[in-house]
């Protein structure tokens, strides 16, 4: 069946899979939650990173409240233009994808945030050496006092 045959639905469902093989939606999830700014409450979350220079905005939207329709959704947009929409209730649903140069971009910003997150994970590894390093130390700090004070008390 060639192109120009397809229906409607046929070709909305090619472009569906095409977002999906490509992994749109975990990208900008990344390079919304990792390099945009975050606003919102304890029940809904909004990351949103803005490229001025290339007009690309990526947005990650997560509302925790049980009646939400979504839960979570992505959307990218383009000089104002969105070429890019889709939630995640149990599965991923996109409903909007319209391909082009704005996926290299995206491509080169999912890059960035990945080494966002290893940076964060290696921070947090630290922070983990580091705490557990000051315990052991007041540890031995509580061990050495505990002995002076039965030594004291013992007269040894």
């Amino acid at each position: 069946m060639t192109k120009a045959t397809k229906t409607l639905d046929e070709q909305i469902e090619e472009r569906k899979q095409q977002a999906e093989k490509k992994g749109i939606f975990g990208k900008a999830y990344l390079v919304a939650a990792f390099l945009g700014k975050r606003t919102g409450n304890s029940d809904t979350i909004l990351d949103v990173f803005n490229d001025t220079a290339a007009s690309l905005v990526v947005r990650y939207f997560n509302d925790t409240l049980e009646y939400a329709r979504d839960g979570l959704s992505v959307s990218v947009s383009l000089q104002g233009k969105k070429v890019f929409d889709a939630y995640a209730k149990e599965a991923h649903a996109v409903r909007t994808y319209i391909p082009g140069e704005w996926e290299k971009k995206l491509d080169a910003l999912h890059l960035k945030a990945q080494q966002a997150v290893e940076n964060e994970k290696a921070a947090k590894a630290r922070k983990a050496v580091e705490v557990k390093a000051a315990y052991e130390r007041e540890a031995a700090k509580r061990k050495q006092a505990e002995e002076r004070a039965k030594r004291k008390n013992w007269g040894l």
